[in-house]
């Protein structure tokens, strides 16, 4: 994340088709927040195909500058000042970020207006140019988490060990919803997994949480166990193999791959926007000119587990399935998305598919994809196929061509046998 020492942007993906940049388009550039924050639950196919094309165009950002800040209470009992730390030499040794340090003190007589003013002001200083640039922000809370009721809705506030000292995490969330910074928050406590308000002005505010909004996160103490030091883990695996940088939706694939059985799955919410967010690891020092005899160790496959998801489209079903199906096949290799079957309903047709959790992630920026379970191996019914399925068309289709070259040869047998 250092200015002075930007590696290469990666590549833009290609899209099978540009998206259109219409101003009265949900879809265009000029609010790209406007897409994620209503996402419907049923939707035309050619609007699916907008939403699809506008996720997949979108490309990773350049930052010109990188801030972060990590918040625990003095009053705490979790074990939140040792993740804290953690964390902090994670983002200095590996994301080259100097974090703020915001240790909550009891002294403290209003934490959260003294929490958004340090918050604004580190918005702020990146921004007092006459000329806009991209920036990054990060905010990371370590410790206790409760759920509170507004207006009939469940919110998320940060607590102390001690009842009665609360942050509500709607106030900090709306702070960083910021023009021309993507801001990405790490929420290592229970109900984490909360979605708060949408954001309308940044090119994207995500949240890595680390359980669902119903959930408990896991008590500290067991090595490797919390979500922030399993998130500093995967870092450094990352940064071992070699790579120079990784977006969110690739963390949250190794994150929900590698968390164990006994751990709550982590969540990575939406919060608004459509752009990823690009950690960029800090430039390793030179390697030895030497040769090596030991080779740098290969990554691990991430293709063993995928998602199922369900999406309902609405409209003419026989020419939305054909159409949906190509949309779907021409997807980047990122991106892939199996197919497994398609069922009319009243008015729409319901189609389940499977795909990675990075898919999932990029596409749920701009569709309301409904997680079904969770697969970890091939079908076990082979009998029950879709015929609709990319694997049993091109079966078809294999079959249908040999039979062809089959008859021609047999036609062209006969042919030289009456010469």
């Amino acid at each position: 994340m250092n200015p002075s020492s930007k590696p290469s942007k990666p590549p833009k993906l290609a899209s099978p088709a540009p998206a259109s940049t219409s101003p009265s388009s949900p879809s265009s550039p000029s609010s790209p927040s406007s897409v994620s924050s209503a996402r419907p639950s049923k939707i035309p196919f050619p609007q699916l195909k907008q939403r699809v094309n506008l996720a997949i165009n979108a490309c990773n950002d350049e930052y010109a500058a990188a801030t972060a800040i990590i918040v625990y209470w003095e009053d705490d009992d979790t074990g939140a000042e040792a993740d804290a730390q953690i964390l902090e030499t994670t983002f200095k040794n590996l994301l080259g970020i100097e974090p703020v340090m915001w240790k909550i003190l009891n002294s403290t007589l209003s934490p959260s207006l003294t929490l958004k003013s340090k918050i604004i002001n580190m918005l702020l200083q990146d921004h007092s140019t006459v000329h806009p640039i991209q920036t990054l922000f990060i905010f990371a809370y370590i410790g206790h988490g409760s759920i509170i009721t507004v207006q009939n809705k469940s919110e998320l506030e940060f607590t102390t060990k001690t009842p009665g000292r609360r942050i509500p995490w709607s106030q900090i969330q709306s702070d960083m919803d910021q023009p021309h910074t993507s801001a990405l928050a790490t929420l290592d406590c229970c109900h984490s997994g909360l979605k708060g308000a949408p954001g309308f002005s940044a090119p994207a505010i995500q949240t890595f949480a680390a359980c669902a909004g119903t959930e408990t996160a896991r008590a500290r103490g067991t090595p490797r166990a919390t979500f922030t030091r399993r998130l500093c883990g995967e870092l450094e695996q990352v940064e071992k193999y070699g790579e120079s940088f990784i977006n969110t939706e690739e963390m949250f694939q190794r994150l929900r791959i590698n968390t164990a059985l006994s751990s709550p799955n982590p969540r990575l919410l939406q919060n608004g926007g459509v752009q990823p967010i690009l950690l960029k690891l800090k430039k390793p020092p030179p390697r030895s000119s030497s040769p090596s005899r030991i080779p740098r160790p290969k990554p691990p496959k991430l293709d063993a587990q995928h998602v199922i998801v369900k999406l309902t489209l609405t409209g003419p079903e026989a020419e939305n399935v054909g159409e949906f199906e190509n949309l779907m096949m021409r997807l980047p290799e990122p991106f892939h998305v199996r197919l497994i079957d398609v069922f009319k309903t009243d008015r729409s047709s319901l189609v389940i598919m499977r795909m990675r959790w990075q898919t999932w992630a990029r596409l749920s920026t701009v569709l309301e994809l409904h997680p079904i379970g969770v697969a970890t191996g091939e079908f076990l019914l082979r009998g029950t196929a879709s015929a609709s399925s990319p694997e049993v068309r091109r079966l078809a289709w294999l079959t249908a061509a040999t039979l062809r070259r089959k008859r021609d040869t047999q036609t062209l047998a006969r042919g030289v046998a009456k010469v």
